[in-house]
């Protein structure tokens, strides 16, 4: 099945392992380049290689807790700047 994704980015929080691990692998057998976040450095990094050599995909390890938008540089990072265009219709 073609997802139209090949080439897209993608962020999976959780990434490390369970739900997460199995998303950021679904996108990169379809391309897309994927940036997995979880608590630990220790199973990121595991994950990131087990995945790098599963898929072949490009993949990005961050260390990151998502309690809230205050404490997270990953939910900054992907929030929209004021000058992107909207997408609202």
């Amino acid at each position: 099945m073609d997802l139209g994704i090949h080439g897209r980015s993608a962020i999976v929080t959780g990434g490390a392992r369970g739900i997460g691990r199995e998303t950021a692998r679904k996108l990169l057998e379809a391309g897309a380049r994927v940036t997995i976040c979880a608590r630990t450095d220790a199973s990121l990094e595991q994950a990131r290689a087990e995945l790098t050599a599963k898929t072949g995909g490009e993949v990005l390890a961050v260390v990151a807790d998502m309690p809230s938008p205050q404490t997270s540089s990953v939910s900054r990072a992907a929030q929209p700047s004021a000058s992107a265009p909207s997408t609202s219709s």
